[in-house]
């Protein structure tokens, strides 16, 4: 829904030449994404020794924060996929791995025009990470609905996962981190090139 990829690579890169340190293989960046690592995960993982955490992630915020207006936008067709999708009565909720308010996040969704169809959001100051199915689980119970009649939208194998361990249906979709071959040996039950094909296959399936 939100395409945050080469926003969040620049400023890290940014972020650590800025501070002495070296830039980052974008394959390396997503292959950990894909994983469901969070910004704190990141630092953790790839910031080298010298350089301290906590500035690393307050000089990667601040970044972020600047090219933000520039370089945040939505996943191909999603404004369209959700409008159909709201019109057809479906209820929609976001999970996210990152430790931020709901505030924060709500924020993205109105710089896209898409705060209106988001009913929950879980971040991962609410429940545990991505591929635990925390989030999963209290997102669906913040909606009203059963696991069992939600269907798990992700571009990573974490969220596949995550989907996959609250038991329900689960959608990868080709606009984000991980490709098609990566996605598609989780098993999810669409894999769809975006939101838009997407919504068209539940229809198919009955499921919308």
């Amino acid at each position: 829904m939100i395409d945050v990829i080469d926003l969040l690579y620049l400023s890290f890169n940014e972020g650590l030449m800025r501070l002495g340190g070296r830039q980052i293989p974008r394959d390396l960046f997503k292959e950990l994404l894909n994983k469901g690592y969070s910004l704190s995960d990141l630092v953790e993982e790839l910031a080298p020794p010298h350089i301290s955490r906590r500035r690393l992630v307050d000089v990667v915020s601040e970044i972020y924060n600047e090219y933000e207006p520039r370089l945040l936008r939505p996943t191909p067709n999603a404004k369209e996929a959700l409008d159909e999708a709201n019109r057809l009565g479906l209820v929609m909720g976001l999970v996210t791995n990152y430790s931020v308010e709901e505030d924060e996040v709500r924020r993205y969704l109105r710089m896209i025009n898409v705060d209106g169809y988001i009913k929950a959001v879980v971040t991962g100051l609410q429940a545990r990470k991505k591929p635990s199915p925390e989030g999963i689980i209290k997102c669906s119970e913040l909606l009203g609905v059963s696991p069992n009649r939600c269907v798990v939208v992700g571009d990573t194998v974490a969220d596949i996962r995550a989907g996959k361990s609250a038991g329900c249906y689960t959608a990868a979709v080709l606009t984000g981190v991980g490709d098609y071959d990566t996605l598609s040996r989780e098993g999810p039950d669409f894999c769809v090139r975006d939101l838009k094909e997407l919504v068209e296959e539940l229809k198919r399936s009955g499921l919308l």
